[in-house]
């Protein structure tokens, strides 16, 4: 059986989720999964001033604990979440700690959260070319991160399409071609996938490999245990299309294909 990964999961360490790292580890088991990446939440700023900022030695200790009671490969990851003011001191905290995994995301701006109502009102037709010109500021000043985490992110809660954000190619073609220069990976975010949908970001994907891109992570988003491994086979599919044989896995420094 070829094994799988999940490098995007959130547990109770994560302030909008509930689900216990055990409970994740025990799912993750039946499902046949040989590595899981836990990625909380780390917004400076977002929602709310501090409320999105762990105990990260407590959570270090934690997750250090449930490394040895089971044989999956547990990553020690953080999702990051950027704007121009907590920049630098997301950056110095990723460099002060030990961690197995960063994926690199973008919620807000220092004006509002992109998934928002006051978004759009604040932003208008310029909503989503101001989400793409922040991704490239986050792709082209952070450093410290593996993957891009879901690029479409403002497609969940604004009234956009894939199409949409391809019709910016100069700004897509920059941040897909800075995360290829920078030797990092994008991410295929599932939460949310269906059969009507899984196909969507195929577009972002094709381009991505065109212009020579090899790194490809899968993460479900999950915030409760049924959701580890979301529609990663179906998904998995799309990239096998583009020429890419497997999961990017990120071990010691240095990528490489799942299987091979």
């Amino acid at each position: 059986m070829n094994k799988t990964l999940d490098y995007h999961v959130h547990s109770k360490w994560s302030l909008d989720s509930v689900l216990n790292v055990d409970e994740a580890i025990r799912f993750a088991e039946n499902m046949w999964v040989n590595e899981i990446a836990f990625t909380e939440h780390l917004d400076f700023g977002f929602p709310e001033k501090e409320s999105a900022i762990i105990n990260i030695p407590e959570y270090i200790d934690d997750l250090k604990i449930h490394q040895t009671t089971t044989n999956i490969k547990i990553l020690k990851g953080i999702e990051v979440g950027i704007t121009e003011s907590n920049l630098r001191e997301s950056q110095r905290i990723i460099s002060n700690f030990d961690f197995d995994f960063v994926i690199a995301s973008v919620h807000a701006n220092d004006i509002v959260p992109f998934c928002s109502t006051k978004a759009k009102l604040y932003y208008g037709d310029r909503l989503l070319e101001t989400y793409l010109k922040h991704v490239l500021y986050v792709v082209k000043n952070f450093d410290n991160f593996n993957t891009l985490g879901h690029l479409d992110y403002l497609l969940r809660y604004q009234n956009f399409s894939i199409s949409d954000l391809m019709s910016f190619k100069t700004l897509v073609d920059e941040i897909l071609g800075t995360l290829i220069y920078k030797n990092k990976a994008i991410e295929i975010n599932t939460k949310g996938y269906t059969e009507d949908n899984f196909r969507d970001f195929k577009p972002v994907l094709e381009r991505f490999c065109l212009l020579g891109g090899k790194w490809i992570t899968f993460g479900s988003d999950a915030h409760k245990s049924a959701s580890i491994v979301h529609y990663f086979s179906e998904t998995k599919t799309i990239i096998n299309e583009l020429g890419i044989l497997d999961f990017a896995k990120y071990s010691d420094d240095r990528w490489s294909l799942l299987n091979y």
